[in-house]
């Protein structure tokens, strides 16, 4: 997992893997005017997702893995909460959902809540990057503390981008 400011891209970054530079350069064409939402194939496999969402409370969502890309999440407007741990005790975990080829995902939940996990704020102009095995829970609200009742009051609609950069390059 790797977490930073999209003001802070070198060209360091784009040794992290070949198809990075592509990947940031998409994005920040798309920046100004933001793209409707949607899914889209872009060169060498690379592919962008835009998508907009309330926030949600993290007893609502599960942990998630992808095997065969990697996650560039950028945040464009709205805050959220994204858990992440690499899950190196599974006993600490059950499946909910088995690992789907096709849409390349897996999903998890902790039993309890004393599971190891960091919570990342991600803002817009912050962009984070998961590798397989980097087991993520997005789209959680910042509001954890508000009463479930009246979380609608303090929903955050928020707009992201979502690069999936294949980890395997003959992809």
């Amino acid at each position: 997992m790797f977490c930073d400011l999209l003001d802070n891209i070198s060209p360091k970054i784009y040794q992290l893997h070949p198809l990075f530079k592509s990947a940031f350069k998409w994005i920040s064409n798309n920046l100004e005017t933001l793209p409707p939402i949607g899914r889209s194939t872009l060169s060498e496999g690379i592919i962008a997702i835009v998508d907009a969402y309330n926030t949600m409370a993290q007893e609502e969502k599960d942990f998630e893995n992808h095997r065969k890309f990697i996650d560039i999440q950028v945040l464009t407007k709205g805050v959220e909460y994204i858990y992440w741990t690499k899950m190196n005790v599974l006993d600490n975990f059950i499946c909910t959902a088995e690992y789907s080829v096709e849409q390349d995902i897996e999903f998890y939940r902790s039993r309890d809540e004393e599971t190891d996990f960091s919570r990342i704020l991600l803002k817009p102009g912050m962009f984070v990057i998961f590798w397989p095995g980097d087991w993520h829970k997005p789209c959680i609200t910042p509001f954890s503390s508000v009463k479930r009742e009246n979380r609608n009051i303090f929903s955050n609609k928020i707009h992201k981008f979502v690069m999936k950069v294949p980890v395997d390059l003959k992809f």
